[in-house]
C-alpha cells in the first residue's frame, strides 16, 4: 500500500523543470570596429536641422515632432548631433520645410 508521503515524493521528482541552458550572443561590435559608412558621413557632415527649422518659421521642436510623428527628444537629439538624419527622414524634412537636401546638411572641415 503507498503511503502519503511515497505520493509526495514522487510528485516532487515529477514537477522538476528542465535546467536552462545559457544562450551565448555574438559580440555586439564596438564603435572602433563599425565600419559603415554612416560613421564616416557622419564625422564629414553637420545636420543643420534647427536652422532650417527656424527659417520655416516652426518655432517649437514639439510643433515639427508632430508633423512628422515623432517624439521630441528625437528632434533634440537631431539637433545636437547626437543621431544622424537618415535619408527618407531627410525627405521628409525637405518636404516640410520647402528646401533642398542640401541645405539639411553642411559640410565640417
Amino acid at each position: 500500500m503507498l503511503k502519503l508521503k511515497d505520493v509526495k515524493k514522487t510528485k516532487k521528482k515529477a514537477l522538476k523543470r528542465p535546467s536552462k541552458k545559457k544562450k551565448i550572443l555574438p559580440k555586439k561590435k564596438t564603435t572602433a570596429e563599425d565600419s559603415r559608412p554612416t560613421s564616416e558621413v557622419k564625422a564629414r557632415y553637420r545636420c543643420r536641422v534647427k536652422e532650417e527649422r527656424e527659417k520655416a518659421g516652426i518655432m517649437k521642436q514639439v510643433d515639427l515632432a508632430r508633423q512628422i510623428g515623432v517624439r521630441r527628444q528625437f528632434i533634440f537629439q537631431l539637433e545636437e548631433g547626437e543621431i544622424f538624419l537618415s535619408s527618407p527622414m531627410a525627405l521628409i524634412l525637405c518636404e516640410i520645410f520647402g528646401c533642398k537636401m542640401d541645405d539639411l546638411y553642411e559640410e565640417i572641415n
